[in-house]
């Protein structure tokens, strides 16, 4: 695994040997098959012995991806240049890296001190555990970062109908995350009791269908978060 760890940081130096063929393939699955995904992953554990990705073409598409769908929010938002340079830094470090060493971090405690079967050996690697958060982020990031950045300005009129539509929106993007994250545990033989993983779909349910009365819109929401970010 150290040998693993090792090839990813020297890949990440040296952009022409990284497999984005590979990479882009891995994407595609991430949103219309999650499952082959992890299958994928299954795979690469039984001939190297490592749940864990050793390249980081990944991660450097989806960061690809962040910067652009980061110029499409400052052109409909109107943030300016030094928003663009603020909002694409905090998008990339702090939405998907940052915030994945720390949920990574936790489901591997969760994992490994509550879900591991009696008298298994073999723990979750927690480079795997922030795998399966990039893997989750791209069902989300397509929805957030995608899909809503050329509707964010209907998407925040504060009418019944575009209320539903945005915080169904979001209701679908955090679910499947949820159920990406449940898909990446759920394959791992020395686990148990998964399930659990999904149980946050129901509050993200509860919270969607609570705020439809009261006109909370998710898509007027991020967009002032997008906003505060750089003193907007």
């Amino acid at each position: 695994m150290a040998s693993g760890k090792a090839k990813f940081f020297t890949r990440l130096l040296k952009f022409q040997h990284m497999e984005f063929d590979s990479a882009l393939q891995q994407l595609a699955w991430a949103i219309v098959s999650p499952k082959k995904l992890y299958r994928h992953h299954e795979a690469q554990y039984k001939t190297r012995e490592s749940w864990s990705r050793d390249d980081p073409a990944f991660l450097v598409c989806i960061c690809g991806f962040l910067l652009a769908s980061t110029l499409g929010y400052t052109i409909f938002l109107r943030l300016g240049i030094i928003g663009f340079f603020l909002t694409c830094l905090w998008t990339i470090l702090v939405d998907c890296i940052i915030t994945g060493l720390i949920v990574a971090s936790l489901l591997w405690l969760l994992t490994n001190n509550f879900l591991m079967k009696p008298n298994s050996r073999e723990k979750v690697q927690w480079s795997y555990c922030f795998d399966v958060h990039l893997n989750s982020f791209v069902p989300l990031g397509l929805l957030v970062f995608g899909l809503q950045m050329p509707l964010i300005g209907v998407l925040q009129h504060r009418t019944l109908l575009w209320t539903i539509v945005a915080n169904i929106m979001w209701v679908c993007a955090l679910s499947s995350y949820i159920y990406s994250t449940f898909l990446g545990y759920s394959v791992m033989s020395q686990l148990r009791n998964t399930v659990i993983l999904l149980f946050p779909v129901l509050l993200f349910l509860t919270v969607g269908v609570a705020s439809i009365p009261l006109k909370w819109n998710c898509s007027t929401i991020f967009a002032a978060y997008l906003r505060s970010r750089i003193g907007q």
